[in-house]
């Protein structure tokens, strides 16, 4: 068992807490169809970056600064 998915069981599925915990948006995953099964489906998504939100003012910045 990885650590994420220690973290999703330890919250009980709670995304709000897990992602809190991970300091991570979950938007995305909150969504009904990237909504994970369990927390092996969690940790594979999350680890990959499925999960991950670009925000875009930072992508603005980012740009801006090239």
């Amino acid at each position: 068992m990885t650590l994420t998915e220690e973290i999703y069981n330890r919250h009980d599925g709670d995304l709000d807490q897990i992602f809190g915990e991970l300091n991570a948006d979950p938007s995305k995953a909150k969504k009904p169809h990237h909504r994970p099964k369990n927390a092996r489906d969690f940790a594979v998504n999350y680890l990959a970056g499925y999960y991950s939100v670009i925000d875009s003012a930072s992508e603005s910045d980012a740009k801006s600064h090239k």
